[in-house]
């Protein structure tokens, strides 16, 4: 029953974007979700990764906790595992739901820069490989690269006592979210910028462009990346091209694959082309702030 009222709120979701994405694009000329490039490619990820989650991602976490659990000498009975333990259960369900997902999204901070290092981009350059950034393309990702982003942070959310059922109560938050920050949309959010990932806040993490390589890695909490010198939203201007310089494969096992191919195949690299600027007021100095931190390269690089 959970999983069809997740399944209706997840259609709900994607009519909802569909309709939003017409009504105010941030890209006009982006092709609608059904007539764009690489339609069937993004929802067979999104059956793929729903299935491995379901056989294999959850699995290892719940073998991951009760290795923690046999490590500290605890029983890793059912029961004890599901009630949580420690101070964080003497808080009320919301704060626990809020403190979860600040930490999850500051591990899934460092794992998306990291998943930018050269020795792990090519896991991380199928998320990145489309050239239309919307909603349906949240998902498409390699599995290495969506089991890290699945496993670490929840593992590490149970491993500092917060009961599973505060995965639950995220799990649905997090896909629609991560569906929100890819679509197509004009929004930044306006005075909340800063305290919540906006759809052009993750376009600009998207684009080819050179000024905005390696900025704005947080999924949720701009925070992590204003702390760490990653932020960049300049005003008045938006990014228009997506996708990876390299040549990339057209197909599911294709992408699978290219990590460990030295000349993927069945793919041209896009060509880049300017942003196009809008008029608007000039950076605020919170983002001339940021864009002078960001100067310097990233100590470390690291989901739609």
């Amino acid at each position: 029953m959970v999983a069809v009222r997740m399944l209706v709120a997840l259609i709900g979701c994607m009519a909802l974007l569909e309709f939003l994405e017409w009504l105010s694009p941030a890209d006009e000329h982006q092709p609608g979700i059904f007539k764009r490039k690489g339609v069937k490619l993004d929802v067979g990820y999104w059956l793929f990764l729903g299935v491995l989650d379901k056989l294999l991602f959850r699995y290892l976490i719940a073998i991951g906790l009760i290795a923690f659990f046999l490590f500290m000498g605890w029983v890793p009975s059912k029961e004890f595992m599901q009630a949580g333990f420690g101070p964080v259960m003497m808080q009320p369900k919301w704060l626990q739901v809020l403190e979860a997902l600040l930490i999850a999204d500051f591990i899934y901070y460092w794992l998306h820069r990291t998943f930018h290092r050269p020795a792990a981009w090519k896991y991380h350059a199928i998320h990145h490989s489309s050239q239309n950034v919307d909603y349906l393309s949240s998902k498409r990702g390699h599995p290495i690269n969506s089991a890290g982003n699945r496993i670490f942070p929840a593992l590490t959310v149970l491993m500092m006592g917060f009961p599973p059922t505060v995965l639950g109560s995220w799990a649905i938050i997090l896909t629609m979210w991560d569906m929100m920050i890819h679509a197509n949309l004009t929004w930044d959010f306006g005075p909340f910028k800063y305290i919540v990932a906006s759809p052009v806040f993750h376009r600009w993490h998207h684009t080819l462009d050179d000024e905005a390589q390696d900025k704005n890695f947080s999924g949720m909490f701009p925070l992590w990346d204003i702390l760490f010198g990653t932020c960049y939203m300049p005003k008045g201007k938006l990014p228009k091209v997506f996708g990876v310089t390299e040549p990339m494969p057209e197909t599911i096992v294709g992408q699978i694959m290219y990590p460990w191919k030295a000349q993927p195949i069945d793919a041209a690299a896009p060509t880049a082309a300017p942003v196009a600027t809008a008029s608007a007021p000039e950076n605020d100095p919170v983002v001339a702030a940021a864009e002078v931190e960001t100067a310097a390269p990233a100590a470390a690089t690291m989901a739609t």
